[in-house]
């Protein structure tokens, strides 16, 4: 008997366009509810810009956002998995070294510099629902779980293999081939 059905977003569930058929989902997510079927998006997007695809159905989803680091049922958190200190401090001298811009994403928001210019906030707003400009990276207070580089010279599947061998104690993804995320392991 199944009990779960889980999906990803980005080309699983959402076609190219970014969107999916909402009037098969509704019906789909009855018989899934009338059969106590949990239905789960698990993706590497921001909590909040995934509810916002489903602003009908939130209640009965459970989520998997940023690549694992927290889970939710509904509006409810249950669990978020932070950087430590120790993470975070690593992932700052990986980014003096890279010197790309970045995203931070944590509980609250993601966060960009400010500096790094408005065409990158209106880029990463496409991905990142909430989305705060600050003028530094030092004036969060939120709880951090993934940093983003935004790579746009060149592909990062070739900078992956030297990011792990020069910081080993850092996870990553290559979240496209512009998109690099560190994460905790």
């Amino acid at each position: 008997m199944i009990k779960l059905i889980a999906t990803d977003m980005d080309g699983t569930w959402l076609n190219s366009d970014k969107k999916y058929d909402v009037d098969l989902f509704e019906k789909d997510i009855a018989l899934m509810k009338k059969n106590n079927i949990n239905f789960v998006i698990a993706s590497g997007n921001q909590y909040d810009n995934l509810k916002t695809r489903f602003p009908d159905n939130i209640d009965d989803l459970y989520f998997v956002a940023e690549n694992g680091a927290l889970v939710a049922k509904g509006n409810q958190i249950l669990a978020i998995e932070d950087l430590t200190i120790e993470e975070i401090n690593e992932i700052r001298r990986a980014c003096n070294e890279y010197r790309y811009p970045v995203v931070w994403a944590g509980l609250n928001s993601a966060y960009v510099l400010k500096s790094d210019g408005t065409e990158l906030y209106q880029e990463m707003k496409k991905y990142y629902h909430k989305l705060t400009a600050v003028d530094s990276f030092e004036e969060i207070t939120d709880r951090l779980f993934k940093m983003s580089f935004v790579i746009l010279d060149k592909n990062v599947l070739d900078l992956v293999p030297e990011m792990k061998e020069k910081y080993p104690n850092l996870g990553f993804v290559a979240g496209s081939e512009k998109l690099s995320n560190f994460l905790c392991k």
